[in-house]
């Protein structure tokens, strides 16, 4: 088996890729109606595109990578995206959303959906490369074909619905910080691009601090640490300060949050908005709009499709999203990657007492460390709505762990260890096949 990945492991790979672009693409144009959050980001993105002010939780990059190629449609049909309004709830004195469900019609939903497969193909490259990074060749085929039949994550890469963009910078960053010539500026670029779609991405710098801490990258020693995060949080601030004015007058983007959002410290924040100049105007709209972003980021409102943090390993709350669908993950997937996370603490605790911690035993302690940050924030500082799609940073890790422990098995190839592959990969197409229903919706 080791003598066969040596010798094919790049058509193997292709051959994963190419089955994962053929999960993504099947019956892609179906529904052709919003799904779940499709709503948002589709509304989002036509504004964007038509220079209209809106406002979203998260950072605007995602919804202007959607945008791209509405450019090329006129405004009468990119216009036809209002499934979400935005006013003013008296009620609460914040912001009150609207769904205003119909079908797509005449808009070109259908590219925005080809976005998000593009990221999907992307996260699939970036976390074989970073798995063979840190733990070889059979673990990084082991891993990749784990990840390639996970019913969720294919889902979600499907959809107009901006995680597969943040997972995927934030494994190419990781892949670029771990390489064997350590890239600290490049990744540091890509974590800022993750950061630009969603927040939630810097859960990604769990597994850096790690590495820091423990002295395993020379690229993160020094002046190395200060590149890589400089690099992130640039990005992310020309993300906050570029992408929104040039659409539009920053004035614009304060009135639209003094007009929904009727809290008093914007009001002293903004001051007289009519006569604000651009660039003062701009810092006060970023400010504005990052204090409304972090406060939905850490609090919120209950809903029937929201499910605690410690449920997740276990995928014990599937989302009902409509149309027969369901955000479901591959049973056998998501089950053996908490068997490997619970095997890799075991295994590091009981060589740990022991003081027989290795360079075996670095990727374990990266791919857990990674894994314990993702969930971190959600049991310390976040008391809002968390759904199953918040443990996808999580998953990654500890599919990773599952890919690792596989991995061994691909190296012995004794008897023993050729039945345990051969359980592992009926089992996983069994679980691909007991999801599609709901991944696919028939």
């Amino acid at each position: 088996m080791v003598a066969f990945l040596k010798r094919y492991e790049t058509a193997v790979f292709i051959g994963l890729l190419a089955l994962s672009l053929s999960l993504h693409l099947w019956n892609i144009a179906r529904p052709a109606e919003p799904v779940f959050d499709e709503a948002y980001f589709t509304t989002y993105a036509a504004n964007q595109a038509l220079g209209k002010v809106y406002f979203d939780v998260h950072p605007p990059l995602g919804k202007w990578l959607y945008s791209l190629p509405l450019l090329f449609y006129p405004s009468s049909t990119v216009s036809r995206a209002d499934y979400i309004t935005l006013s003013h709830n008296a009620a609460t004195d914040g912001l009150q959303t609207n769904y205003n469900p119909a079908p797509y019609g005449n808009f070109p939903y259908l590219p925005l959906r080809l976005i998000s497969v593009f990221f999907g193909l992307i996260l699939a490259a970036g976390f074989y490369l970073l798995l063979r990074t840190l733990a070889g060749p059979p673990a990084a085929i082991a891993g990749t074909f784990l990840l390639v039949l996970e019913n969720a994550l294919i889902f979600d890469t499907r959809f107009v619905l901006m995680d597969g963009m943040y997972l995927a910078f934030g494994v190419w960053s990781l892949y670029f910080l771990f390489k064997d010539r350590s890239r600290p500026v490049i990744a540091g670029l890509l974590f800022g691009l993750a950061l630009g779609v969603k927040l939630t991405a810097v859960v990604f710098a769990g597994a850096a601090i790690v590495a820091w801490a423990m002295g395993w990258l020379r690229g993160l020693k020094g002046r190395g640490v200060v590149r890589f995060f400089a690099a992130a949080f640039l990005i992310l601030l020309m993300a906050e300060f570029g992408l929104s004015p040039i659409l539009w007058h920053p004035r614009q983007t304060i009135d639209f949050a003094l007009n929904t959002f009727g809290w008093p410290v914007l009001h002293q924040i903004a001051g007289n908005v009519s006569a604000l100049a651009w660039f003062p105007a701009v810092l006060k709209a970023t400010l504005i709009n990052g204090m409304l972003m972090v406060t939905g980021y850490l609090s919120g409102g209950g809903q029937s499709l929201m499910s605690p943090w410690f449920t997740w390993p276990f995928m014990w709350k599937p989302m009902d999203v409509g149309h027969n669908m369901f955000i479901i993950g591959n049973p056998f997937v998501w089950l053996s990657s908490t068997a490997a996370v619970i095997g890799a603490l075991w295994i590091l605790i009981r060589d740990g007492r022991k003081r027989r911690l290795e360079d075996g035993h670095r990727p374990l302690l990266l791919l857990l460390g990674g894994y314990i940050f993702c969930l971190l924030p959600f049991f310390t500082l976040v008391h809002r709505s968390t759904f199953l799609y918040h443990y996808f940073p999580a998953l990654l890790f500890a599919i990773g762990l599952a890919g690792f422990f596989i991995g061994r098995l691909i190296e012995k190839d004794d008897f023993a260890a050729r039945l345990a592959l051969a359980a592992i990969l009926i089992l996983t197409i069994a679980g691909f096949i007991i999801a599609a229903p709901y991944t696919y919706g028939f």
